[in-house]
C-alpha cells in the first residue's frame, strides 16, 4: 500500500549551521523553480529537444507557424482568441510539428477524400496511426498534404471543448481553485526522459467540501498555465493517477460529462504532450465505474494508459524512482500540492500572465 503523503516542512529546525544553510539553499531553490513556472522564455539549449521530442527544426518554424495560421484561415472551423507565433507554436509542438511531407496519403486522386471522417482522432503521432484511421481503399499513387491538418484538429476540439463547458473557465477566482488542495500535485523538477510528472489524487479530495465542477477546473487551469512554459511544450509529461482513498461518494459524482471533461483534459482537447497516464492504488470500486471511461478514451490512446494496481515495482518500469517522489518510494523531494503551487503562481506572476489569463475568462482577484 502506499504510505500517506505528508507535505515536506520547509521551516524545520536545523541542528547546526551547516544544515541551516542547506535549509535556506535549498528554499532558494525551490523559489526559483517557482519563478520559472510562469515564464515563457524560449530556451535555445532545447533545440536539440524539440528537434527530438517535436520534430521541431529552427529553419522551418516560422514557416510553420505562418502555414498552421493561413490553413486555420482557410477552413474557418474555428476563431482563436489569439493567433500569435507563441500561441500556435503550442500546437504545432503537441502534434509533433507535422511540417510538409511529414504525412501523406496514397488516396483515389479526389480530395475531398481526404476529409474530416479521416483525420479527426489522428494525434500526429506516426503515419501507422493515420493509415490505420484511414480506410478507404486507395488506388493511385496520388499523395494529400495533410500538413498542418493535426494541429488544426487539435485546436478545434480545444475551442469547442471551451465552448461546451465555459463555466470551467469564464468568471472562475482563478487563484480561489487553490481550495482545491491536494487534489493534484507534481514534481517541479522536470527531466527529458518524463517530462513534468503530475499527480492525481482524487482520495485526497472531499466531495462535501469541494464540488466536482472545481475539481475539473484545477485541472484545466494547471494544465493552461503549463502548457505557457516552452519547457513543457517540449518535454510533455506524464501523469500519475492515484486513487488510494477513491469510494462510492467521490465515484456517484462523475456522471458522463465530467468523464468526458477528465478524459479531454487528460490529452484529447489541450495542446499538452502527454506520454504516458499511470493508474495506482485502484480497488473495486474504481472497477465498478470503468466503464465510463472506456466509452469516452479514444482507442488508439489505450497504449499510453497502463494499469499498476498496488505494484509499485510495475510502476518503476515506466518511471524510475529518481524522478518520483518519497510517497511512491522515490527519491526527488521536488514534490508539490496543488494548492502551495498557485499561490506560489500569484507571488511570482506578471502583467503578461493576468493579461493572458483574463483572455481566457478568469477573474483575476488581489
Amino acid at each position: 500500500m502506499c504510505p500517506q503523503y505528508q507535505a515536506p516542512i520547509l521551516n524545520e529546525k536545523a541542528s547546526s549551521p551547516v544544515a541551516t544553510n542547506d535549509i535556506k539553499m535549498r528554499d532558494v531553490f525551490r523559489e526559483i523553480a517557482f519563478q520559472a513556472e510562469v515564464s515563457t522564455y524560449e530556451d535555445p539549449e532545447f533545440e536539440e529537444l524539440a528537434l527530438e521530442l517535436c520534430n521541431e527544426r529552427p529553419e522551418t518554424r516560422t514557416a510553420a507557424i505562418a502555414e498552421l495560421r493561413e490553413t486555420i484561415l482557410e477552413r474557418g472551423e474555428c476563431v482563436p482568441h489569439r493567433m500569435d507565433d507563441a500561441f500556435l507554436l503550442r500546437f504545432l509542438r503537441a502534434r509533433r510539428f507535422v511540417i510538409p511531407r511529414a504525412y501523406r496519403l496514397e488516396c483515389g486522386g479526389e480530395e475531398e477524400r481526404v476529409g474530416e471522417p479521416c483525420i479527426t482522432s489522428f494525434t500526429g503521432n506516426s503515419e501507422a496511426e493515420f493509415r490505420a484511421l484511414y480506410r478507404t481503399p486507395c488506388s493511385k499513387h496520388h499523395f494529400k498534404l495533410l500538413v498542418p491538418y493535426a494541429a488544426v484538429i487539435l485546436m478545434v476540439r480545444y475551442y469547442k471543448f471551451r465552448e461546451d463547458y465555459p463555466h470551467l473557465q469564464r468568471d472562475v477566482d482563478l487563484f480561489g481553485l487553490a481550495r482545491v488542495g491536494g487534489a493534484y500535485g507534481g514534481m517541479y523538477a522536470d527531466h527529458p526522459r518524463v517530462g513534468r510528472i503530475t499527480v492525481l489524487r482524487f482520495g485526497a479530495w472531499d466531495p462535501s467540501e469541494i464540488p466536482v465542477e472545481d475539481v475539473v477546473r484545477a485541472g484545466m487551469l494547471l494544465l493552461e498555465i503549463g502548457i505557457r512554459q516552452p519547457k513543457l511544450q517540449v518535454l510533455g509529461g506524464l501523469c500519475i493517477v492515484d486513487l488510494e482513498g477513491i469510494s462510492i461518494r467521490h465515484m456517484r459524482t462523475v456522471t458522463p460529462a465530467i468523464a468526458h471533461q477528465i478524459v479531454s483534459l487528460i490529452g484529447t482537447s489541450l495542446p499538452t504532450r502527454v506520454r504516458s497516464c499511470h493508474l495506482i492504488n485502484y480497488s473495486w470500486i474504481f472497477n465498478a465505474f470503468s466503464y465510463l471511461f472506456k466509452t469516452i478514451i479514444p482507442s488508439y490512446a489505450w497504449k499510453q494508459i497502463h494499469f499498476h494496481g498496488r505494484d509499485l515495482n510495475s510502476l518503476y518500469a515506466h518511471v524510475p524512482q529518481e524522478n518520483l517522489p518519497p510517497h511512491y518510494g522515490g527519491t526527488c523531494d521536488k514534490y508539490v500540492e496543488f494548492g502551495h503551487w498557485l499561490n506560489k503562481i500569484k507571488k511570482y506572476r506578471d502583467q503578461q500572465f493576468d493579461d493572458e489569463m483574463r483572455a481566457l475568462g478568469y477573474l483575476i482577484k488581489e
